[in-house]
């Protein structure tokens, strides 16, 4: 059978039309990539690299740390120059995360395989990026769901990050906020976690296993699957073999040595000081380009005054009376102690609530802070409301006031009819702090002067000791504003001032 001449003319036609629309489609597939490519490559700069794991280490006056602190308390971070990193642990993550690093712009051939192939399964042929491309993912926060256009725009990124910044600071980016699990970004901070060591001290073996956690830091971090993490610290002891990086008999020691993994979890010294840092300082949202905050806590002091704290409730023993908080302020008014509540970790009486801060009935431990007239300033800064009965002793107060020339009344700060019915409130902090400007004028040595007060409806009492150099306040009750019918200030608050009172008077 013949086919028909006109017919194969018009097959052919229609067959050099799909041809040259498929080149057009082609064509402006490349057009629109390069256009796209450079796109992007001009507007990126490498400079404007930001990442978000940056965290904040709060320290006492004598160097103890407190607590490392971040956006939504989700990173502890150390960040080291490259220099402190043991070679073993530059050579580990070469050798198992981008082989040809030292030598690529920034991707490499199996990289460009991975996207195409990518384009075609809808971005399911992940992993493999070289480290400059991890660094860019990092940085952008985008390691989950990422997408072709994702992985493209990394690549890009990547070959302009190369040509911009040197081998060593992509290498120092890249170690000092990769995640190594358990909230730990950045080597230095895996390795003060996991093996209690710094990084320098890391030797072959411990090098292998912490670099080995970043291909699955969930999983493989000694708090996830300690096995699975030492199976893959073998994996990086063979391929650091395999790429001439160590001996087969440095392989086999380092397979052979038992980790000494430390498993008990950091100590929350503090809580309460360091929320309040923490807050003041707006630490989480701005942290300090040093990563360190040094304080004038005295957290032996802390622990001391907490356990005699504890102590007073367990042995007071009385229904409802569950709680206490206390503050000690220095000459300047800096913070030595905030006890915010006998136990921090305590839902039953709500202990991560700091009580120094909270608005409690001073009773009458506001009324020799309303002598001191010189420092009336300080006084309309608490937010204090006079209960019905304590209206005469306002009156005379007010009256001396006009006296000395003072204007402005009382009641703009003070009192309401309904507030009068439900009593005083004043934060422990701001009531200790006046005391303080008391201490500071008057020529006070250093024998102490102590009273308390004890709310009308028996709900707190409070208890105030000052001398030239140190103010102690403390507070007595339930955390939940309820009553406490046996509720005594003398007998309850004031020996456990004293005994604070004695181990003050130690310091130097």
């Amino acid at each position: 059978m013949k086919l028909n001449k006109g017919n194969t003319n018009e097959m052919g036609k229609q067959l050099l039309k799909i041809q040259s629309l498929i080149l057009i489609i082609v064509l402006s597939f490349i057009v629109i990539i390069y256009s796209y490519s450079v796109i992007k490559y001009i507007v990126f700069d490498p400079k404007s690299l930001n990442f978000i794991t940056r965290s904040t280490k709060i320290y006492d006056k004598n160097d103890i740390l407190l607590w490392e602190i971040s956006k939504d308390n989700a990173v502890s971070n150390t960040p080291v120059n490259l220099s402190s990193v043991p070679k073993s642990c530059i050579q580990g993550i070469i050798a198992v995360e981008d082989k040809s690093f030292y030598s690529n712009i920034g991707i490499d051939a199996k990289g460009l395989g991975r996207l195409f192939i990518s384009i075609f399964t809808q971005g399911s042929s992940g992993g493999g990026s070289t480290i400059s491309q991890q660094v860019i993912k990092n940085a952008f926060q985008n390691i989950y769901n990422r997408n072709t256009v994702d992985k493209f725009n990394e690549m890009i990124y990547a070959i302009k990050l190369n040509q911009f910044v040197s081998k060593d600071e992509i290498l120092s980016m890249y170690l000092n906020n990769v995640y190594f699990g358990n909230l730990n970004y950045g080597i230095e901070a895996a390795a003060q976690d996991y093996l209690k060591k710094t990084v320098g001290e890391l030797d072959l073996a411990e090098c292998a296993y912490i670099v080995g956690i970043t291909q699955w830091p969930g999983v493989y971090n000694p708090s996830g699957r300690l096995d699975t993490g030492l199976e893959r610290q073998h994996v990086v002891l063979h391929e650091m073999y395999e790429e001439g990086y160590i001996t087969l008999d440095e392989r086999n020691n380092a397979v052979s040595e038992v980790l000494a993994i430390d498993f008990k979890s950091l100590e929350f010294k503090a809580p309460h000081f360091v929320n309040y840092i923490a807050d003041d300082l707006d630490v989480k949202d701005n942290p300090p380009e040093s990563g360190k905050i040094k304080t004038t806590y005295d957290y032996n002091l802390h622990k001391i005054v907490l356990d005699l704290a504890k102590k007073n409730v367990e042995e007071i023993n009385i229904p409802k009376l569950n709680n206490s908080g206390v503050v000690i302020l220095g000459k300047d008014s800096e913070i030595l102690t905030m006890v915010g509540s006998v136990d921090y970790f305590n839902k039953d009486i709500n202990g991560e609530f700091n009580t120094t801060l909270g608005f409690r009935q001073p009773g009458m431990a506001i009324f020799p802070l309303l002598q001191h007239l010189e420092i009336y300033p300080y006084i309309l800064d608490l937010r204090y409301y006079p209960v019905g009965h304590m209206n005469d002793e306002i009156t005379k107060v007010e009256n001396s006031l006009t006296e000395f020339g003072l204007q402005r009344p009382l009641t703009d700060n003070w009192c309401t009819d309904v507030r009068k019915l439900q009593g005083c409130e004043v934060r422990l902090f701001d009531l200790t702090n006046s005391y303080k400007k008391v201490s500071q004028n008057e020529t006070a040595g250093l024998k102490w002067i102590d009273f308390s007060g004890q709310a009308s409806n028996s709900k707190d009492a409070i208890a105030i000791a000052y001398n030239r150099d140190y103010t102690i306040g403390i507070w007595l009750g339930n955390t939940k504003g309820e009553e406490i019918s046996e509720l005594n200030d003398e007998t309850m608050i004031m020996p456990l001032l004293h005994k604070i009172e004695e181990e003050v008077s130690k310091l130097k």
